[in-house]
């Protein structure tokens, strides 16, 4: 089975992310209507948390083997090392809506937790994955 490209793979993150959002939505309205010892299932992260790892991996290794040669000074190493930068960013948000939901959350860290997602799905968006050539 060939892999999918990067972009759909970071697409796929983003639509599992849309689906964590909806139950941080419904975590706040059930807040709302008063209810008490909310949890969210956090471990629903660790998939879009590894794949985006991956997705980092890949680029810092790209990016790394590039580094010390005359290719270190091209548009490809720019968009390289762009993309590592915002990967880094969207992993350390995703780990920062695991922290923020541990215990019982309140309405406070659901909102705290949907900025995080919402930001980290759009930078992951925005990346722009360099071609081989």
């Amino acid at each position: 089975m060939a892999r999918q490209s990067r972009r759909k793979r970071a697409a796929a993150v983003i639509a599992g992310l849309d689906t964590f959002v909806s139950w941080l939505e419904e975590g706040q309205k059930a807040i709302e209507e008063g209810a008490k010892d909310l949890e969210i299932d956090v471990s629903a992260l660790d998939e879009p948390i590894a794949e985006v790892g991956n997705l980092l991996e890949e680029m810092s290794s790209w990016r790394d083997g590039l580094e010390g040669t005359n290719l270190e000074h091209t548009y490809k190493f720019e968009l390289l090392d762009e993309a590592v930068n915002s990967l880094e960013q969207v992993l350390d948000s995703l780990r920062d809506v695991v922290d923020v939901l541990e215990g019982e959350p309140g309405e406070d860290e659901l909102e705290e937790a949907l900025d995080l997602v919402q930001t980290a799905q759009d930078e992951l968006g925005d990346i722009e994955f360099p071609g081989m050539f």
